[in-house]
This record gives structure tokens, sequence and C-alpha cells, in this order.
């Protein structure tokens, strides 16, 4: 027996404790055109309209989505709340109150920035360094502080665990997603007043931002990736999510605020997706697998001269800050290459 859709307020806002708030919610975008970023942002305005129950909300969302995927659904309803939680008490605009950048996608800026850098194939053309190099761990290494606490997933939120990064390695590529910086501790309390390893609480200082170009196909998201790096900051890597949306990592260590809301709102008018601006968003992990496509989280660029502590081309990091030079094709591995079991 199929059952009733959950209680949920009326669209046009009436009936809502409070004074009623019209809801007017964009349509859904075609595929390739930001339907991750439009899921995320249609539970915001839910939210922000009176919406308290997540079931009503992932349904309204499922209803008039193009992409059925319930897990994708879920998030952008968990990641909604957290957006709105973290905005309680942020004095601004009406239009800025979930204390996300807001911007709109520049169009013509995107195909003009298409047919100016080439798209895909000239992003791994321009890789400073060969990418196939360096496996998930190898990266962790030299993207990360030797000392740091790392946040990994398995594949989905609920799986994220805090630990210091030695207890990581070896496992590296069997966790989809993490944490873009460093943590501050195991656990944190999030927004729900409950302990949790993954939250702003237990967040550290940005270390990377990372741009998930969401918009159009990949020559479009390449080219908007390529045209950051060269006007705005350095880019350090290029991930390909393993569905449709390449990562781009930017270092970002020490920058202010202010100065990084401003490179993320030129990154929305791109089709940046607005999610990853919260410092404890889940990534993807690079080089691993990931789990609902079975494709490789491919790394098609990276620029080791644009994060401190990268080792020179083809060295194991930890090896090297060591004070050893030990390359990483060694035919007798170092012991920092030394797999384990899972």
């Amino acid at each position: 027996m199929k059952l009733p859709p959950p209680a949920q307020p009326p669209i046009d806002g009436s009936g809502l404790s409070g004074s009623p708030q019209p809801v007017h919610l964009r349509p859904c975008p075609p595929e390739g055109s930001g339907v991750h970023s439009w899921m995320f942002g249609t539970a915001c305005t839910l939210r922000r309209a009176g919406w308290t129950d997540d079931d009503a909300i992932h349904h309204e969302i499922e209803a008039r989505s193009a992409r059925k995927n319930t897990r994708e659904i879920s998030e952008a309803v968990r990641n909604s709340a957290t957006a709105i939680a973290v905005a309680q008490g942020f004095r601004g605009p009406a239009s800025r109150r979930d204390g996300l950048p807001h911007a709109p996608v520049n169009q013509e800026a995107i195909t003009a920035l298409t047919r100016r850098y080439g798209g895909l194939a000239a992003l791994r053309a321009c890789s400073p360094s060969d990418p196939t190099a360096y496996d998930s761990q190898s990266l962790i290494d030299a993207l990360f502080p030797p000392e740091a606490l790392l946040c990994l997933a398995l594949d989905t939120a609920a799986s994220a665990q805090t630990w210091p990064r030695e207890r990581w390695r070896g496992i590296e590529e069997t966790h989809a997603l993490l944490v873009p910086s460093p943590m501050t501790a195991t656990l944190g309390v999030n927004q729900q007043g409950q302990h949790s390893s993954r939250c702003l609480d237990n967040t550290g200082p940005r270390r990377f931002l990372v741009i998930e170009a969401d918009h159009g196909d990949l020559d479009r998201q390449a080219a908007a990736l390529l045209h950051l790096a060269r006007r705005e900051g350095p880019l350090v890597m290029v991930v390909h999510s393993g569905g449709k949306s390449l990562h781009g990592w930017f270092y970002c260590e020490g920058q202010p605020e202010h100065r990084l809301r401003r490179f993320f709102k030129k990154a929305l008018s791109l089709g940046a997706d607005r999610a990853t601006w919260t410092r404890c968003q889940l990534v993807r992990m690079p080089g691993a697998i990931r789990p609902d496509t079975g494709r490789r989280q491919e790394v098609l660029f990276l620029n080791p001269a644009a994060c401190p502590g990268f080792p020179p081309e083809g060295l194991c990091s930890a090896c090297w800050r060591a004070g050893r030079s030990i390359p990483l094709n060694s035919p007798t591995p170092c012991p920092h290459r030394e797999r384990r079991a899972v």
C-alpha cells in the first residue's frame, strides 16, 4: 500500500506559525545545469519559509526534482538544516540570512571562458605535475601536516570519523569523502547539541577552499576552474567526482574570510555549488572509488608548488619531511607506503 506524503505546510505559506511567508520555488533545472545546487537551495528556501519537517521537505524536492536520487536529496535536506542553524543571529540582507555567499550564474561568461581556455583537455594538458604518480595516501601526506586530525567518510556523512592522520594510513582509498581542512578535535558539538565527529565546532581554520564546479558539462567546469586559478587563487588540485562534477582545491590557509567570500562569490557566478563554503562540508577523496558509480575519483590536475609542504615531484611526502628522499616508485617501499588490511 502506498503511504501518503508526510504532512507539510501549504506551499503558499498559509497556516504556518508566526508570520506566513510565501514560498516561490525555482523549477528544477535540466541535468548538468546545477540540479545539486537547486536541491540545496530549495531545501533552504522551504526552511526559511517555516518548514520544519525533514520528510516533508524531502518529499517536496523529490516531487519537483529531475533527479530521483534519495541519498542526494537527503544530504541536501540535512545540509540545509546546518546552514540555517548556523545562520541564526546572522545580521544582514534577507538574501544572505543563510550565511552563505550568493551570486547569480553568468552563463555568457562561462561560455566565453570555455572558448578561451578549451575545457577538460586543456586542464589535463596544463597540469604542472603528473597526477598519476600519486595515490590517495601520498596525496594526503602532501596536502596536510603530519600531525593533522582528519575527518574521512566511507560514502555518506553518517559514516564520518575524525582521527589522527596516521590512523588513516593505508585505508585512505576506501573512504570516498573527506573534510578538506584539519579538525581541532575528534568530537565536537553540532547545532542540535549532540556530539559529532564532523561539525563546525571541531573543524579548524580553512586549509583548502574546494570549488565544486557543478554547472554544465566538464569542459565548461574545467574552463571555470582554470579561470579562477589564473585570476583569483592558487589551484593545487582538480579531482573528478566520479559523477558529473569537478572539484578544484584552492590553497587558502591564513587568508581572511572576507577575501575568501569574495573569491567564492566569483566562483558561484561561474556555476560553483554553494555547499562547499561550509567548512565541515565533505568533498571527494582524490584517487578513491566512488561507491555509487564505481568510478575512480581521478586527479586531473596537480600543482604541488601551490601548496606549502608538498615535496618535490615523485618523493614520498612523509619521508621527505623526515629528511629522507625516497621515490614513490622505489622497489623497496618505505614504512609509510606499507598497505594496511581494511
